[in-house]
């Protein structure tokens, strides 16, 4: 995208690739987009808006949502990110703000169905032209660039009739499409084409299924919420050299009672810690190792065992908690806590 603010999809793509490691940076980048708004829709059926630098398109050309805001943050799919604690959810490019109101100070956006009442009556959809300055209405052999009309007002958009599909993930992969307004067609057609697009965005069959809700806290015991043979148990342990091949000077897990969950034959992930002297940095990283690894596997959950009743010590439960605050403020919401170290 250069000087002539052409916002053409090809164009904003190659600006995400351009920018890519401030991008991953998080730096404030929607500058570079005269702060103009970019619209999605989400996994649950709905519009979101955005700015650059919270999005990306993979190698497939599918945008990627950069965020940490729930609900949305629970549909994370690792990605080109997955070393961060953001989540980035695949969502369907829904057009860019274009800067111009309809008639009755609606604001325009790509992808919008325009129905024009001067210089001519027409109705058609709202594009950027690749190397044009401003956007215009394409009709189905021509079209009317922004600054020829007069009158014009938003009676809804392209996406209609999508399907549950383009929510289906094989393999990380995104598939989806976007349907344009273009070309003649009956009249019956095109009332029945019209109520849609005043409903849009909408599904043939609903709304895609939504992904299951984690309870992320739990009050007492794992049994609470339920815990499968897939599922990750984390605990804190001693923090002394021990012998691999003599179970007798294994460390300790600071676990309530002392043992793991009857039953339970699962991977445990422990976390070192020196009761009488912590070294928080030591602990930090580990904490932050076994948190990424949750967020790189969102359907596989990770369970913090309690420590509340092994390891007495407030203050050092206060410290627990501060390094755990990351869980709630990226919302990884396959990482389910006790209540006193998560509510920190």
């Amino acid at each position: 995208m250069n000087a002539n603010h052409n916002y053409n999809f090809e164009n904003l793509v190659q600006l995400c690739r351009d920018h890519y490691p401030d991008i991953k940076e998080r730096k404030e980048l929607s500058y570079l987009l005269q702060n103009k708004k970019v619209r999605y829709i989400d996994p649950e059926g709905h519009f979101g808006y955005t700015t650059f630098g919270n999005f990306y398109f993979d190698t497939r050309k599918v945008m990627m949502l950069v965020t940490k805001e729930f609900p949305i943050a629970r549909y994370h799919q690792p990605g080109s990110m997955q070393d961060t604690l953001w989540s980035t959810v695949p969502v369907l490019f829904a057009g860019i703000e274009t800067g111009m109101r309809d008639s009755k100070g609606k604001e325009i956006y790509s992808c919008d169905v325009l129905s024009v009442s001067s210089p001519v009556n027409c109705e058609g959809v709202v594009i950027w032209f690749d190397g044009e300055n401003i956007p215009c209405v394409r009709l189905d052999n021509h079209c009317f660039y922004f600054n020829e009309i007069k009158q014009c007002e938003i009676i809804g958009n392209v996406f209609f009739d999508i399907e549950e599909l383009d929510y289906e993930y094989y393999h990380f992969e995104f598939y989806g499409n976007n349907p344009f307004f273009q070309g003649p067609v009956e009249n019956k057609y095109w009332v029945e084409r019209i109520e849609k697009i005043k409903n849009a965005p909408s599904f043939i069959d609903g709304k895609p299924q939504s992904k299951e809700r984690y309870h992320r806290v739990y009050m007492n015991s794992i049994a609470e919420i339920g815990i499968s043979r897939d599922d990750v148990l984390v605990a804190f342990s001693e923090d002394h050299e021990y012998d691999p091949n003599d179970e007798m000077t294994y460390p300790t897990l600071y676990i309530d009672n002392g043992v793991l969950p009857e039953n339970v034959e699962n991977r445990c992930e422990d976390i070192p810690i020196d009761i009488e002297n912590p070294n928080w940095e030591k602990i930090e990283k580990r904490a932050h190792e076994i948190m990424l690894e949750a967020h790189r596997f969102p359907n596989r959950k990770y369970f913090l065992c309690n420590m509340r009743e092994s390891v007495p010590n407030k203050k050092i439960r206060d410290g627990i908690g501060r390094i755990f605050k990351e869980v709630s403020e990226y919302q990884i919401c396959n990482f389910i806590m006790p209540f006193e170290i998560a509510i920190y």
